[in-house]
């Protein structure tokens, strides 16, 4: 896995509505070396895709919402793979590094 890759497909505003999550995200995915899209048909996204070799080849999305009036940002964990099955975490802003993080212990240990 690489280094974040912001190019003109990965542009990004300093003030959408990403903003105060952004920095949490930035740093995760830092930790973990995966790749952030953050531009999908000109509209703003967080989601990485993950893939693991053990148990056959399985890849992962990993997405997530901007927060919500509550400040909660939704995380969708999504097997690319058939039967596209998927399952949904909720986070704080002050909880959503640990929350990431068990995102991608999901995607690495499931069964979706």
């Amino acid at each position: 896995m690489s280094k974040i890759k912001l190019s003109a497909y990965n542009r990004r505003t300093k003030s959408g509505v990403y903003g105060s999550i952004d920095p949490i995200i930035d740093a995760w995915v830092k930790k973990h070396r995966l790749n952030l899209l953050t531009m999908h048909q000109d509209y703003e996204v967080r989601s990485v895709e993950v893939g693991f070799m053990s148990k056959g080849a399985r890849s992962f999305e990993i997405n997530i919402s901007p927060p919500d009036d509550q400040g909660i940002a939704t995380i969708v964990i999504r097997n690319t793979n058939p039967p596209h099955n998927s399952d949904t975490l909720h986070s704080s802003k002050d909880k959503l590094s640990e929350t990431l993080d068990k995102a991608l212990k999901m995607a690495q240990g499931s069964s979706l």
